[in-house]
């Protein structure tokens, strides 16, 4: 058995060498996986309730070998960087489990202070770009609390979209409220940025040209 913890005291991956984690079982991959998960849930510091959140992101089917991967969810929002993934084989064994950075329990205030206008300002500011329009031009809406949105970049045509979508940030060992925004400010200047919902702070902030993160 081979077992390592994350920062978030959740289990970044677990799997045994050349065997299963558990027995054969009937049914959809996606329940099974559900159903291992709640039964360990001391293990993989989830409850029932958070099981059932778990949004399922992709599932892909390779062989006959199923790999689940969930999102994790509080309250409809999804937790940045909170993936739960599975593997099950044909025979509906589990192969093993990968937790992100999953809220265990702690409590995050869910009703942002800052508008999205608001948080998308702020992320500009930290990319060290002050002029925006005091409303955003829509591009696309979000199907559900837990989706993206795309707005006109105010910098211009030239930049790309801006994308934003509220956050569970987990910060040491609290949940924050986060605007998690990508914005292109300038010809090697694309920011993958989380800034708090509530005081504007910036929690991390990442340049997709150069892959490397400061936060």
């Amino acid at each position: 058995l081979r077992a390592e913890v994350n920062e978030a005291g959740a289990l970044k991956n677990i799997f045994i060498d050349g065997a299963a984690l558990s027995g054969p079982e009937s049914g959809a991959p996606d329940q099974i996986a559900r159903g291992f998960l709640k039964r360990q849930a001391a293990l993989f510091a989830l409850s029932d309730a958070a099981v059932n959140e778990l949004k399922l992101e992709k599932e892909d089917n390779d062989a006959g070998t199923t790999f689940l991967d969930y999102a994790q969810t509080v309250g409809g929002l999804k937790v940045f960087e909170g993936n739960v993934k599975v593997v099950v084989n044909g025979q509906g064994e589990v192969l093993s489990v990968r937790e992100g950075f999953i809220v265990t329990g702690q409590k995050a205030k869910l009703r942002p202070a800052l508008t999205e206008t608001e948080g998308i300002a702020k992320a500009f500011e930290h990319a060290g770009r002050s002029v925006l329009p005091s409303a955003l031009a829509e591009t696309r809406g979000r199907a559900s609390q837990s989706d993206n949105a795309a707005f006109a970049n105010p910098l211009g045509a030239d930049y790309e979209e801006v994308l934003s979508e509220l956050n569970v940030v987990r910060v040491g060992q609290a949940a924050r409220l986060a605007w998690h925004v990508y914005a292109e400010v300038g010809p090697e200047e694309w920011y993958e940025m989380l800034v708090d919902a509530h005081t504007g702070e910036l929690l991390l902030r990442s340049n997709l040209y150069v892959h490397q993160a400061q936060g």
